[in-house]
């Protein structure tokens, strides 16, 4: 099922305080859809603030799943 969607998410540091927040709308899409755009735009935004070690965690199994293969 397709519906209005945003995603967005939270970079904690290594002691799981708040560094970074994010979001945007991502226009029609699934659910999937929403959590894979968060999921890479908090890749991005960790890399590109220049962290190197990453936790990432995501309620989606499907997105889970895809992810760890």
């Amino acid at each position: 099922m397709a519906g209005r969607a945003s995603s967005g998410g939270l970079l904690l540091d290594h002691n799981r305080s708040w560094s970074l927040g994010y979001g945007k709308f991502v226009g029609n899409c699934s659910i999937f859809v929403a959590e894979a755009w968060a999921t890479l735009d908090g890749l991005k935004l960790a890399g590109d603030s220049g962290h190197t070690k990453l936790q990432v965690e995501c309620d989606n199994m499907e997105l889970v799943n895809m992810l760890e293969h």
